[in-house]
């Protein structure tokens, strides 16, 4: 009769303070982003396949001042040359009151 070791694959989680690690933030000072998807659209050709193909590219960009989230900067200046100018900032008290109307 074989005796089997019991092996643990999975670590205990470490007790983290989450209050205690710092919050990334935009250079502009805001700490909340977003995810903003950009779609490139491939000829067939350029992959060996017959259809299009369809590819998404994930980037974190600030909430107010829509400048990517430094993680994602040199993908985003690669795969987006000349970005266009970036959105109106979002200012959280004029949503609120739109929506109280």
């Amino acid at each position: 009769m074989r005796h089997f070791r019991h092996f643990s694959y999975f670590r205990p989680m470490a007790a983290v303070d989450i209050n205690r690690i710092p919050t990334e933030l935009c250079s502009c000072g805001w700490h909340f982003f977003r995810k903003r998807i950009l779609i490139k659209n491939v000829p067939g050709l350029l992959v060996g396949q017959a259809d299009a193909q369809v590819m998404l590219f994930e980037f974190l960009v600030c909430e107010k001042c829509g400048k990517p989230h430094k993680s994602s900067m040199e993908e985003y200046q690669r795969m987006v040359p000349n970005p266009p100018s970036p959105p109106p900032a979002l200012d959280p008290s004029s949503s609120a009151s739109e929506t109280s109307k």
